[in-house]
């Protein structure tokens, strides 16, 4: 069949990944797949392109767009899509404004549970394009509740298909990989390593990890964290990483094109987001079979099911977080269990190629060929 994608941009981040992943495994499968862009391609475009898929740019200018619903109509009807599968609110409602009139599959997934930050207008527009739509996806059980309660889903069209990864690309953590992390940043080998991997911005709340993690110091010196990613909230958390006299202990690497030779290199991963859908990055830990420490909101629960893959904290709770993380570094044999039950649990339930079948049967009950 031929497949549409549509999203704002191909940037780095845990939609875009699933995304590319999603067409990628589709157009291996024998479909063939294009991403558009509502904006300009993106850091991650290079990558799709080069297994195949096409990204198509709209050039979409700020706030409503004609433009960029007549570049998006004019792609589509040359590339004749049995399916259409938009992410998020903006490019579904760009999707529908583009395909009116068109025999075609309509897909909506949405990533999160930001609800409360759509605006009226925003709301108003998407429910107004599900009366277009066949089906709207939440990745979490959580979501789809969530977005029934707010009247943004309606009960028959709701449906729940969890992300996933490319779990071979992740292999368990080293000790080896540990102490060459730790010497690449000036540092003695040995000491447990803590990490997070996001977007620098409020919804992942790296801010509050930092504050947590003075105090877990106190107890274990010789830890450092290491927050991967890039965004708009570097510069802030690098004047509260001096504030509260950090610069030895927690380190900020930006954003990296091998993440998991980066996790392989943890002792623990840490979540500490005011909202989530289904993390991607909490898949990846578990991938590389590392317990981890999440709040509990979004699809979380689901994936660390708390005490068995790791640990759930309540958002927004600094001594929480502090207390939960100064527990397991001083319990190395919990940690490992732990670990080895994600690792498990990552490669049965956590794979590109489960949720790409799931989205297969969900085109094809949409009426695609």
């Amino acid at each position: 069949m031929n497949i549409v994608h549509i999203v704002e941009n191909l940037e780095r981040g845990g939609l875009e990944r699933m995304v590319i992943d999603l067409a990628t495994a589709q157009e291996s499968a024998g479909h063939r797949v294009a991403i558009a862009t509502l904006f300009q391609p993106g850091q991650l475009a290079p990558e799709a392109e080069a297994a195949g898929v096409a990204v198509q740019p709209c050039d979409k200018r700020p706030g409503p767009d004609l433009r960029a619903i007549r570049s998006l109509r004019r792609f589509l009807r040359a590339w004749q899509p049995d399916v259409i599968h938009s992410h998020n609110p903006m490019p579904h409602q760009y999707a529908v404004a583009a395909s009116l009139g068109r025999r075609t599959g309509r897909i909506n997934t949405r990533h999160g549970l930001g609800q409360a930050a759509d605006s009226r207008r925003s709301r108003r527009l998407f429910r107004l394009a599900m009366t277009q739509t066949d089906f709207a996806v939440a990745v979490c059980r959580a979501a789809l509740e969530q977005y029934i309660r707010d009247g943004l889903i309606p009960p028959r069209k709701g449906r729940v298909i969890h992300n996933g990864i490319r779990v071979d690309r992740f292999s368990p953590r080293d000790v080896r990989r540990r102490d060459a992390l730790r010497a690449e940043l000036g540092l003695e080998p040995g000491g447990p390593v803590v990490g997070t991997v996001g977007r620098l911005n409020p919804a992942k709340d790296q801010g509050r990890l930092v504050a947590a993690f003075a105090g877990v110091l106190r107890r274990h010196p010789e830890a450092i964290l290491v927050i991967i990613g890039g965004g708009p909230l570097e510069a802030e958390l690098r004047r509260e990483i001096t504030a509260a006299g950090l610069e030895g202990s927690v380190f900020l690497l930006g954003d990296s094109d091998d993440v998991p030779a980066l996790l392989a290199g943890l002792d623990l991963f840490v979540l500490p987001s005011r909202t989530e859908g289904y993390s991607i990055a909490l898949l990846e830990a578990a991938a590389a079979h590392l317990p981890s420490v999440a709040t509990r909101v979004g699809g979380n629960a689901d994936i660390v099911a708390d005490g068995l893959r790791g640990r759930m904290v309540p958002p927004g709770d600094t001594a929480a977080l502090t207390g939960v993380i100064s527990e397991l570094l001083a319990a190395p044999g919990q940690r490992q269990l732990m670990g080895q039950n994600a690792g498990a649990w990552a490669r049965e339930h956590a794979s590109v190629a489960a949720m790409a079948l799931s989205y297969e049967a969900l085109y094809r009950e949409a009426g695609a060929r």
